[in-house]
């Protein structure tokens, strides 16, 4: 027995035993064991006859010699024949496709046999499929049976693991026949085979009423059941999940020869694959016809869903497929046309078609003739339609398709959005749009019933079954109402009668600053995608000015668009707020549009009303055909405010190619259910958010309500920002309250000193270094600049004015380059605004930077940036003057001091607009001494005190009792002074302490002409006394310590206090009130007397230490300099 005639004898054996392993996402077959079937015999030309055992059912083919059965394997069983007989349409050889092996596939490949007996069952086809091909694997096979889409046979899916010769056989664009003859009921089943879907194929067997039909139809390209096919799990939604979950309905989807490659016979256009759509939908439902339709489209598939509308429109035969259509679902659907470049590489210029194939692309090209008449056409489409539209649009780019050496194509090239969002959007009335996370290819491929975009198709299916028809009655009526007619139903508030008596504005004034110099405006006004933004501030802000500018802004555009506004203060009446709203914005969107799309907007938002309100509201089912049309109207008006937002969504959809602007001011005035309108617009504008190019701007003053609802929308709210700006700037620069007062009538000079003048009057950017020995005075004269600056000069009443006292005495935070431009920033936003608004891009990518990286602590500014910061002043737009004061820069870090004044000298010479006055005070440092030539104007401190020092001398000198010697103790002390005021001062305290032991005008200054001429040997003089006095040595050094390492001045109190505490501070000390109070210096007892604590400062201080103002503060020489 040859090989071939084995094979058969193993396919008849095992057709007595029907199974399918169950593989993950397969379905598992299990005939019934017990049903008896007919025999086969195939005849298949001149085949040869085989030899086979009888199997126990009684399967045999035509030709056999019939060995006689075991009659007990046989009792009971019928023996019956079928002849089959075979013609098959460009196939070959049937016997030799026989003879082959089974072909193993990546991935399970889809057949689809029709014209199955409807008295068949999965068992009857199983056993003549193996007997068609002996080679089919009953174990690797998913089948399915289901009624045909029209007559009365059958059609069977088969889904193959493991592909056979046979049905690889199959072209992709033939059919292929066998006849099959049943002897015992002499009847003829002619199978037909094919593998590309083309038409109708069912997908499902209703189980009882069918309540509506659903219609799948592919795209460009598409296949109708590989199309719609998970690549993960293989499972094919509209068959294996979609009936699950919608009961009733009956799925269908729908292929055609659309091929780009590859040899294909269509010549077929749209207007072709219309009327062949048409056609199929004409014989499936010929006996139902008013059953409601779901249409599901892909890509092109939306567009031939929409050309059949349009005819069903046109064709008065077809209108019942207009009229059933209940729901439309849109997958990447290219209503405005789609990428064609990389698709019409794709088309095989030797295969044939090609000049049909390019004009079909052409016709879904972007901008296409076509697709733009069909917008037209569509128009009149809409005012009949019932169904609801939901348009699902891919968020992820495609890869493009790219031809390999071999000729086959691979999706392996560059990646692009083929759809865009704009064009996958009809803008009509009743669309939904909803975004997939897929791209085009995939996003109708669900892998499981959990599929988030699966549940979505299943929610809105099902509430376009469940619809309610709009009766014919409204429907007319809405027909016939006129635009004037409805125009003057409307309860309507005049808004520019309001505006009217709004002052205008000028967005040049510092006033509104904080809103059209902030960065959110700006991206707002000039960002070409949809834009909402929230203003918030109190009374005083004038808001409803901005937006009464900002309606006028848009209205004075050279490009027409909408702007609809509605200021919520004008809504007064009896009405709810959003009936107001509502009518005052569609009379405005009306007003608005060209004249021949007027009433059109009329309609559509009367039959969304009706959409929305017709199953809910009593009065609207209480109409009659008798009622006036304006009672009618007025009856679709007064709906919901549900119904009523709805239905202005529904017509501002359109508005996808111009700019609509929406203005909505005062919503904290909102009077009728506040809260509940604020949520209202909230969701309104987010659904604007889905129509290219919106700006919506919302005003309302700060209330907790309305800041919860609006959470996460971008937001300009009044100094908010600025206010965080600067509390992360914010840094304590102790320094300036430590610095003694000048004294009385000195240092004025200052201000007429030509270098100053000319430094001062100058009208350009320019840097003044105050140079000056230790001690000179230099922190006296830079706190008595700050101090008199605004009283002295005229244009320093309107600058800005920035300061920073750098000291190494207060520890490494006011050494700090980056503390100082802290500082500086700081002061410049505190007292100018709008300076803000030059820095806000920084401060927001600082801030974003941040929080990408989970830190939150906003007061750790990088050094660069801040630098980066105070430098852009030089490409600041406003004509602003300023003031930068920094005091000892000799007490800087010495790192980063030669970038920071690099960065001094750039304000004071790349200013474009900006005046820079740059105040330096320091001791010579050989950063600022090799930078000399470039200041602009200097003084050395030391030659220009000589009168301050004199004048200060005789103000101590005189109580001293001097006479005879004023004059020369003067002059010695000036000229021994060198300009540096701190060794007059510890001079003066040296002299004190001598007069008041007694003595003689002529020892005092013979006594002054001892102490030592340099402060640092003055210094040492001091000491040594400190130590001689061994009674208040330990006070005297505690006391140092303490006021020298405390972060401020300490109050004489608490200095005294300190005096109890041990040395040692491991030592244990818990004392009484009364023993504490007995260990310190006591207080006075009448406001009168001195302190006790003073006087012991004073003697234990050796003129080190001083007391100042009216609460006794503490300060030290010693700190005054090094």
């Amino acid at each position: 027995m040859d090989t071939s005639t084995e094979r058969c004898r193993e396919s008849a054996e095992s057709s007595s035993l029907f199974y399918t392993e169950s593989a993950p996402g397969r379905e598992a077959i299990f005939p019934d064991s017990t049903h008896t079937q007919p025999d086969i015999q195939r005849v298949v030309g001149s085949s040869p006859k085989c030899e086979i055992p009888a199997p126990s059912h009684g399967i045999a083919l035509a030709g056999e010699k019939r060995k006689q059965p075991d009659t007990q394997q046989t009792a009971g069983n019928a023996s019956k024949r079928i002849k089959t007989a075979v013609r098959c349409s460009s196939v070959g050889d049937s016997e030799s496709l026989r003879s082959c092996a089974s072909v193993p596939r990546s991935k399970p490949k889809s057949f689809r046999i029709a014209g199955i007996p409807s008295n068949w069952t999965q068992h009857d086809l199983l056993v003549a499929l193996r007997t068609i091909d002996p080679d089919f694997n009953h174990r690797s096979h998913q089948l399915s049976l289901y009624p045909a889409c029209c007559g009365h046979t059958q059609t069977s899916l088969v889904c193959l693991d493991t592909c056979t010769k046979y049905f690889q056989s199959l072209e992709p664009n033939e059919y292929k026949y066998e006849r099959v003859y049943d002897t015992v009921n002499k009847t003829v089943a002619d199978l037909v085979f094919d593998c590309h879907f083309y038409d109708l194929t069912p997908l499902n067997k209703p189980k009882g009423e069918i309540v509506a039909d659903v219609v799948a139809v592919t795209g460009l390209a598409g296949h109708a059941f590989g199309s719609w096919r998970s690549r993960e799990t293989q499972r094919m939604w509209l068959k294996d999940f979609l009936p699950k979950h919608v009961m009733g309905i009956r799925v269908m989807t729908y292929g055609y020869d659309s091929s780009l490659v590859g040899h294909t016979r269509s010549r077929s256009v749209l207007s072709d694959y219309r009327r062949n759509f048409i056609q199929q939908l004409e014989n499936s439902r010929s006996s139902s016809e008013s059953r409601p339709i779901i249409f599901l489209g892909h890509s092109m598939g939306g567009i031939l869903i929409l050309q059949t509308l349009v005819e069903s429109k046109r064709n008065p035969r077809y209108q019942h497929i207009l009229d059933s259509t209940r729901g439309i679902f849109f997958f990447g659907t290219p209503h405005q046309g789609l990428r064609i470049n990389e698709l019409k590489e794709m088309i095989d210029t030797e295969a044939g078609g090609e000049e049909s194939r390019v004009n079909l692309l052409k016709q879904l090209d972007e901008g296409s003739e076509f697709l733009e008449t069909q917008k037209e056409d569509l128009l009149r489409v809409w005012g009949e339609f019932q169904g609801k539209i939901f348009s699902f649009y891919e968020t992820v780019k495609t890869s493009t398709v790219r031809k390999l050496e071999s000729g086959k194509y691979e999706r392996g090239g560059p990646e692009v959005m083929m759809v865009k969002n704009f064009s996958s959007k009809i803008y009509l009335p009743y669309e939904y749009r909803l975004p997939v996370e897929k791209n085009h290819t995939d996003m109708v491929k669900f892998a499981s019933e959990v599929d988030t975009t699966f549940q979505t198709v299943v929610k809105h299916m099902k509430d376009c079954i469940a619809s309610t028809p709009t009766p014919k009655m409204l429907l007319s009526a809405i027909d016939r109402v006129k635009l004037d007619q409805f125009l003057k139903m409307l309860l309507k508030v005049d808004q520019e009668e309001y505006r009217s008596t709004i002052q205008s504005l000028d967005c040049n004034d510092p006033k509104f600053y904080w809103i059209f110099r902030n960065v959110n405006f700006r991206h707002w006004r000039s960002a070409n995608h949809p834009q909402v933004l929230w203003l918030s501030g109190p009374p005083k802000c004038q808001i409803h000015q901005v937006s009464s500018y900002i309606v006028d802004s848009g209205k004075a555009l050279e490009k027409q668009r909408p702007v609809l506004y509605f200021f919520c203060s004008t809504a007064t009446g009896k009405k709810p707020i959003v009936t107001t709203f509502v009518h005052t914005l569609l009379h405005q969107f009306i007003q608005f549009s060209p004249v021949d799309k007027k009433i059109w907007i009329v309609r559509n938002f009367l039959r969304a009303l009706l959409e929305r309100e017709l199953a809910s509201s009593p009065t609207l089912s209480h109409l009659k055909s008798e009622d006036s049309l304006d009672t009618t109207i007025k009856t679709i008006l007064d709906a919901s405010t549900n119904g009523l937002w709805y239905a202005l969504k529904s017509v501002l959809a359109d508005e996808q190619n111009s700019e609509l602007w929406v203005v909505i001011d005062g919503l904290d005035e909102a009077e009728h259910q506040k809260g509940k309108f604020v949520r209202d617009v909230h969701t309104f504008v987010m659904h604007l958010e889905g129509i290219s190019k919106v700006r919506a701007l919302l005003t309302s003053r700060p209330q907790a309500e309305i800041n919860e609802i609006f959470n996460g929308l971008p937001c300009i709210e009044y100094d908010k920002e600025r206010k965080e700006y600067l509390a992360s700037l914010h840094f304590d620069n102790i320094r300036y309250g430590k610095i003694s007062e000048e004294h009385k009538d000195s240092l004025g000079w200052l201000w007429t000193h030509n270098q100053y003048t000319t430094w001062s009057a100058s009208d350009v950017s320019r840097l003044l270094y105050i140079q000056g020995k230790p001690g000179s005075g230099k922190s006296t004269l830079t706190k008595y600049f700050k101090d008199n600056l605004l009283k002295r000069e005229s244009e320093a009443k309107s600058a800005t004015v920035a300061s920073f006292f750098y000291s190494y005495r207060e520890g490494a935070l006011q050494t700090s380059h980056s503390n100082m431009l802290r500082s500086i920033l700081y002061d410049i936003l505190y007292q100018n605004e709008f300076f803000f608004y030059h820095f806000q891009f920084e401060y927001r990518r600082y801030w974003v930077s941040l929080r990408e990286r989970g830190h939150g602590d906003l007061t750790k500014w990088p050094y660069e940036l801040l630098k980066r910061t105070l430098s852009s002043i030089g490409d600041h737009l406003q004509a602003e003057r300023l003031y930068l004061i920094i005091d000892a820069v000799d007490e800087s870090d010495d790192e980063d001091r030669r970038d920071i004044l690099r960065l001094l000298f750039d304000l004071c010479s790349k200013q474009k607009r900006c005046i820079v006055k740059v105040f330096v005070a320091s001791r010579p440092v050989v950063q600022l001494e090799h930078q000399i030539a470039k200041f602009h104007n200097i003084i050395r401190l030391q030659d220009e005190t000589k009168q301050d020092i004199s004048s200060f001398t005789q103000s101590f000198l005189r109580p001293l009792l001097f006479t005879d010697f004023l004059d020369r103790a003067t002059q010695y002390i000036v000229e021994h002074a060198q300009g540096v005021f701190l060794w007059v001062q510890l001079v003066k305290g040296e002299l004190a302490g001598y007069v008041e032991e007694g003595a003689s005008e002529n020892d005092i200054f013979e006594f002054l002409r001892g102490l030592p001429t340099e402060l640092e040997d003055l210094y040492e003089h001091m000491l040594g006394k400190l130590e001689n006095n061994k009674r208040g040595l330990e006070h005297g050094i505690k006391m140092i310590r303490f006021v020298l390492f405390v972060r401020r001045p300490l109050a004489v109190d608490e200095l005294r206090h300190a005096l109890g505490i041990p040395d040692n501070p491991d030592t244990e000390y818990t004392p009484s009130d009364e023993d504490f109070q007995r260990s310190i210096p006591a207080k006075p007892g009448e406001s009168h007397e001195i302190d006790p604590m003073v006087q012991r400062i004073i003697h234990c201080g050796g003129n080190f230490l001083e007391t100042k103002g009216d609460h006794g503060t503490v300060m030290s020489y010693a700190k005054e300099t090094p």
